[in-house]
């Protein structure tokens, strides 16, 4: 999910020295509040995101207790047998320890249990090959016997959660898949291992998870509070989006009427004298989405209270654009390439300063100011090389990156979604235009490509261009089930295992979807990323083939 991060402005927290440390402690529970089998969580930095999570397991009352340097933004991460994992940013805004609960939620279930699959140690929990089909019994249990000389068997199910591998009902123990789910485990007995899934002991489907402060009159629970209602919103308006393109509509007209909720804001506002909680409903005006009653004056009191250093921008920097978007023709103190600027290089996080460096030379690499791109390509390998954005600049803007206009395309090959007997490579589409676009049906930016990608499939396609598609999903008949709705995608398809783990992915320095490649008939690449999106795809591709 994309739930921005709010935070006081003048309380620069990364900076505290000799910050005395924070325990944040309470239960971690299932949606009912009881205690769960198995559970995890965790409190991770920002810039520690990309490391394993040192979890902490609570004890069988749900009891947990977890030991941070100090004031922060973190994200606290849960998970739990029989339930989905919640990511949520929690904010410790001064020393004071937290008590916290946080309940879980559960996943919707598919409509129908008839294609039960069970996977294990046996398949390598492989989801394509080698799963055993589960039976229905007479009592309205499924079962499945699996042989086995070891004595005991981890496995999950399949067709139980739509795109997830779950627990099962039946185990003498659980534990963590490392991906957000459980694996469970049974004793094997006369070399056959019996597993029983009862939907009767299966949990409540659908239930929302949450995260309160058992203070609540701290900071904390201000934070929580006010970013659950942006995160509802968000919501509200990704559901409202769907719905419209599931009805025909293009997105260039979609339109969203928050007005009222606008106005809400507003007026909160107005009448908020606790500066912190104040700042936060700033934010909260600045991320909410409508098409009208967008007040100009906002997003000037919300530049002149939120510092460039405030870590309010560490999640979703974004909003800092956005805020100077809102504010139209007003003038602030400062320009908005002033604002990111000294963000960039004073904010007390070296995560933000990276990032926004990154924006930076992003920025310069399409207005194709060569000598500011390369001094903020070698700022950010100087100056933060341990930081994520590093890696991303390499493989989308090093000199030496795979990925360029002029270079030949790196080799690949990938089996056809339809027909794994036909496998595309770079020598299948010599001859011909084709775009390569690694995306994902989970991939909103992806979805909003669509309309373009058919427009101009129906105009090039009888000019020698082809499109070959690949998928991130987590499974092949995802990407099937999405092109049987609306966007019928009628192109070649692959599916991409491994998404960016993939050593093709990786080679080709997909970092983010989508990630539109043009090859030209010679195999030499022609065109990439922005000059590809949008209403640029039409563009580029007339330019090099004409009409």
């Amino acid at each position: 999910m994309k739930t921005i991060l709010a935070l006081l402005a003048l309380v620069a927290l990364a900076t505290i020295a000799h910050a005395r440390p924070v325990t944040v402690s309470g239960r971690l529970v299932a949606f009912d509040g009881s205690p769960m089998r198995a559970s995890g969580i965790a409190l991770v930095a920002f810039e520690d995101a990309s490391l394993p999570p040192k979890w902490v397991s609570p004890d069988r009352n749900g009891e947990f207790e977890v030991t941070v340097p100090g004031p922060g933004v973190y994200t606290l991460v849960a998970h739990g047998v029989d339930h989905m994992m919640h990511r949520v940013p929690i904010l410790l805004a001064d020393e004071q320890d937290v008590e916290l609960e946080v309940r879980l939620g559960t996943y919707a279930r598919s409509a129908t249990l008839d294609s039960l699959r069970v996977i294990g140690t046996f398949n390598g929990f492989e989801f394509r090959s080698g799963a055993v089909p589960m039976t229905l019994q007479s009592d309205g249990t499924f079962a499945a016997e699996i042989p086995w000389t070891e004595a005991t068997l981890d496995y999950q199910i399949l067709g139980l959660v739509p795109d997830h591998s779950v627990n099962g009902t039946t185990a003498d123990s659980w534990s963590y898949d490392g991906g957000g789910d459980y694996q469970s485990t049974i004793d094997v007995r006369d070399g056959v291992a019996r597993i029983v899934l009862d939907p009767a002991r299966l949990p409540a489907a659908g239930r929302a998870p949450s995260v309160e402060a058992k203070d609540p009159s701290s900071k904390t629970a201000t934070f929580l509070r006010i970013n659950g209602e942006m995160e509802r919103r968000e919501n509200a308006v990704r559901a409202a989006a769907q719905a419209w393109q599931e009805s025909g509509g293009a997105m260039r007209e979609f339109r969203y009427d928050n007005a009222a909720e606008l106005a809400a804001i507003a007026e909160r506002i107005r009448s908020e004298k606790d500066r912190f909680t104040r700042q936060l409903l700033l934010l909260s005006y600045i991320d909410a989405q409508s098409s009208t009653g967008r007040d100009s004056t906002i997003g000037l009191l919300a530049m002149n209270e939120i510092e460039p250093e405030s870590l309010l921008w560490m999640l979703d920097v974004n909003r800092m654009y956005s805020m100077y978007r809102l504010m139209k023709s007003l003038k602030g103190p400062m320009t908005s390439a002033e604002y990111s600027e000294k963000a960039r290089v004073n904010h007390p996080s070296g995560y933000l300063r990276g990032m926004l460096t990154l924006h930076r030379l992003e920025s310069a690499h399409y207005e194709k100011d060569s000598v500011t791109e390369r001094r903020m390509y070698d700022e950010l390998l100087s100056k933060y090389p341990k930081s994520p954005w590093v890696e991303r600049a390499r493989a989308e803007y090093g000199p030496d990156r795979a990925i360029m206009v002029g270079k030949k395309i790196p080799s690949f090959a990938f089996a056809s979604l339809t027909d794994t007997s036909i496998v595309y490579d770079e020598r299948s589409f010599l001859g011909r235009y084709y775009l390569i676009d690694f995306w994902a049906t989970w991939c909103g930016p992806c979805i909003g490509e669509m309309e373009n990608m058919h427009a101009a499939y129906e105009k090039f396609h009888g000019r020698n261009f082809e499109i070959l598609s690949l998928s991130f999903d987590a499974t092949p008949e995802t990407v099937t089930a999405f092109i049987a709705k609306k966007w019928k995608m009628p192109w070649h398809h692959s599916f991409v295992d491994g998404a960016f783990g993939n050593p093709t992915a990786v080679r080709f320095g997909v970092t983010g979807i989508p990630k539109p490649i043009l090859v030209g008939p010679d195999g030499t690449i022609v065109a990439t990323e922005e000059d590809l999106r949008g209403e640029s795809l039409e563009k580029t591709l007339a330019r090099l083939i004409g009409g």
